[in-house]
């Protein structure tokens, strides 16, 4: 089979930035003088529309399986070639993977699963989204005489000269594989091992060269070379037995008990040097010279793990109607503290398929119905290693006299207990399907409950050290999921099929285990935008709260809570009236934690036409827009709705603040509706089958992934997820694109 793609990617729900003049007369009025005149203004520049290009995508995939008697074989090779939104970011892979499995004897089956990738990757520093946000447009990203534009009028510099003086690519290999083997010791009993490994190699380069833009904001006066290198290996081996036996006519018991062993680990190699040429032969460094001042680094890997795991699954059905699933699981990791580093993980399911009992034979509502409930813990060890053990910082010293003193200070707060992270879960549920299957859906109730969350915690009140990792918190999660879905033929011609889905879910901290709450989300100037708390959701929005806008010095005067206040200024409400403006007075507004998402999907099958609709939504959450306040002194640029629709003397306005410059406190102005709905997915195809000896089937398609998307957010995008702390604030800007693919598949005989 062939099975290939081509298309382009697109930026889409792009924020209009001020132009030229807008800007100019924004900055003049933040600053209250005129800084920016017009002979200042050389070019009035789309930053976006510079860095930024329609990206290109081509995807293809050949495959050939078969077999005969005991013996089958799958191979297959791929070629991917991207290229990014940035111009001049582009990837490149290619994938080989080869499948096989033999029957040795009735009894001993061998197979393997083994992969390998090669990839090249054009890299530009995705923080140029962020520069262009902020460059201001009154210069040329490039003059007429092939020179990089610039100003003094800000020190952002030129974001053109950014992009196009990056050298930095990366490239490596991934082998992947596993060989396993199943011997069926009796009729009821059989054993299975694997043994599964990956290893990769990955390099890079980048090139710093000697430059300058306009003044001595935005130079380099020393070239400079960085090699990197790493190798990371991972290994799994997996052994269990598996017993299964009918008894009689009414018992059938299912039962599986093994072991895991894991281990991940590999070495990072650095090398620098200064004073390279400005060619790409030369670009070139092997770890081991130290001649011009070469300098070499080597240490192991910073996610290095070792874990360990026995497990026990049983399955028992009663009569094909009453079902039992319990499991067990000890794990161990070294990446927690020697006296925590196991931990216990059992479970139980039962499930009742009523639409079987004798009571129900006559009913026909039902065709099928199945109650089942379950409880059980599940651990989380995705942390790095070392985070409990206080690793001082060497290669200091100091003189008494004139004798040399070596020595190490600790630089950090650790916590020596730290241990898993368990959430404890208890689903209800009923499947059901009714209507010879034409109806069918999904309810369950669910109650999640994360204990000994582990966080990384902001040292605010300590000196010593900026953060540490610990087990700080009890979080829940319960709500209702609901899925149904309708399928039909119309005609022998035509079939389609619906399906929507919907959680209700809350969000709430039922314990810190630090006893106070803990500030998250830092803007960039000093402020924090969330809190984790008990009895909020999980990094809630904790912002000061406003009442319109002063319209006149009068209002001002009138109301002294706060300090260096002017009109246009927002009025923050004293909110515990005690006369200042505190922290005291934040309030909270909402977090990113979505009250409602879901989905709907719809699929179409007429004749040899195909078509499908996947629809996504999030509804009831917040984010906070922090780009809509970060010109704090910088003449940054603004977004062309807050420049145009800002307070004036006179007119009134009650929604946007006037021209400034300065720090904004976080107020609820920044928070806005997380609410959207966006289409993931259209696809329309048509199959054919040409009457050849050769070709069984060719489908062509199209498809748009991301077309769309339906939101009030006055951002780039509302999907920021991250660490729930500080999660939905948009201050460092990646926009999202759409991808319209044409693509082919087909079917040998």
């Amino acid at each position: 089979s062939y099975n290939g793609y081509a298309g382009v990617k697109m930026l889409v729900h792009k924020v209009q930035m001020a132009q030229a003049n807008l800007y100019t007369l924004y900055s003049n009025e933040a600053a209250g003088v005129n800084a920016i005149t017009s002979a200042d203004i050389t070019g009035n520049t789309n930053w976006y529309d510079e860095l930024t290009h329609p990206a290109f995508i081509q995807n293809h995939n050949i495959s050939v399986s078969g077999g005969k008697n005991k013996y089958r074989f799958f191979f297959s090779g791929g070629y991917l070639k991207e290229q990014g939104s940035l111009k001049g970011n582009d990837y490149t892979r290619f994938t080989l993977r080869y499948n096989h499995d033999i029957s040795i004897t009735s009894k001993l089956k061998l197979g393997n699963n083994l992969s390998f990738s090669h990839y090249v990757s054009n890299n530009k520093p995705y923080s140029l989204f962020t520069t262009a946000y902020i460059a201001a447009p009154i210069y040329n990203a490039k003059n007429p005489d092939g020179t990089y534009g610039f100003t003094t009028k800000s020190d952002v510099g030129n974001p053109l000269a950014t992009l196009e003086y990056t050298h930095d690519q990366s490239y490596g290999v991934r082998g992947e594989g596993s060989l396993w083997g199943e011997y069926q010791i009796t009729k009821n009993l059989s054993f299975r091992s694997s043994f599964g490994i990956d290893a990769q190699q990955n390099n890079g380069k980048i090139y710093v060269p000697v430059y300058q833009v306009g003044t001595t904001t935005q130079r380099n006066v020393v070239s400079l070379l960085t090699y990197t290198a790493d190798s990371i290996y991972q290994w799994v081996w997996d052994n269990y037995f598996t017993y299964n036996k009918q008894f009689g006519t009414a018992h059938n018991l299912t039962v599986t008990a093994g072991h895991t062993s894991e281990r991940k680990n590999g070495w990072t190699e650095k090398s620098i040097k200064n004073n390279v040429a400005n060619d790409k032969s030369q670009w070139k460094l092997n770890f081991t010279d130290t001649a011009g001042g070469q300098q070499n680094l080597r240490r192991a890997i910073d996610n290095y793990y070792k874990r360990e795991s026995y497990f026990a699954r049983l399955n028992y059905r009663f009569e094909d109607k009453y079902l039992v699933n319990a499991t067990f699981r000890r794990d161990a990791n070294s990446n927690f503290s020697p006296s925590y580093r196991w931990g216990n993980f059992p479970s139980i399911g039962v499930g009742w398929l009523i639409n079987k009992e004798n009571f129900m034979s006559h009913q026909k509502l039902f065709d099928n119905l199945k109650l089942r409930a379950s409880y059980g813990l599940v651990g989380n060890d995705v942390i790095l290693p070392g985070r409990f053990d206080l690793t001082p910082t060497d290669l200091l010293y100091a003189y008494f006299g004139t004798t040399r003193i070596n020595g190490a200070i600790p630089t950090g707060i650790v916590d020596p207990n730290l241990k898993w992270e368990v959430t404890k879960e208890f689903d209800l549920g009923v499947e059901f399907s009714s209507m010879n299957g034409k109806l069918n859906g999904e309810i369950d109730y669910y109650h999640k409950n994360a204990t000994n969350a582990l966080y990384t915690i902001p040292l605010v009140d300590v000196g010593f050290g900026s953060q540490f990792l610990t087990n700080a918190a009890n979080v829940l999660n319960q709500g209702i999921e609901i899925s149904l879905g309708w399928n039909n033929r119309i005609n022998n011609n035509t079939k389609y099929s619906l399906r929507v889905n919907a959680t209700f879910n809350k969000n709430v901290v039922e314990n810190i285990g630090l006893g106070k709450a803990l500030d998250f989300g830092s803007l960039g100037n000093g402020w924090t935008a969330t809190r984790t708390v008990v009895g909020q959701p999980i990094g809630s929005f904790w912002v000061f709260k406003t009442n319109g806008i002063f319209q006149t010095a009068a209002d001002v005067a009138a109301y002294p809570h706060v300090t260096n206040a002017q009109p246009g200024d927002f009025r923050i409400v004293d909110v515990n009236g005690d006369g200042v403006i505190d922290n005291l007075d934040r309030v909270f507004v909402g977090s990113y934690q979505p009250k409602v998402y879901g989905g709907f999907n719809a699929t179409l099958n007429w004749k040899k036409f195909d078509f499908n609709l996947d629809i996504f939504g999030n509804f009831g959450n917040k984010v906070y827009n922090a780009n809509k306040g970060v010109r704090y002194g910088g003449n940054y640029n603004v977004a062309y709705d807050i420049a145009s629709k800002r307070w004036e003397p006179g007119s009134n306005n009650n929604t946007n603040p006037r021209a400034f410059n300065g720090v904004p406190y976080p107020t609820d102005y920044f928070v806005e509706s997380g609410s959207f709905v966006r289409i993931n997915n259209i696809t329309a195809g048509y199959t054919i089958q040409p009457n050849t000896k050769h070709i069984n089937s060719v489908r062509i398609y199209a498809s748009a992934q991301n077309p769309f998307i339906l939101t009030k957010y006055t951002g780039f995008t509302p999907e920021l997820p991250g660490n729930p702390n500080e999660a939905g604030i948009e201050l460092n800007i990646y926009p999202i694109s759409a991808t319209y693919m044409l693509g082919v598949n087909i079917q040998f005989k």
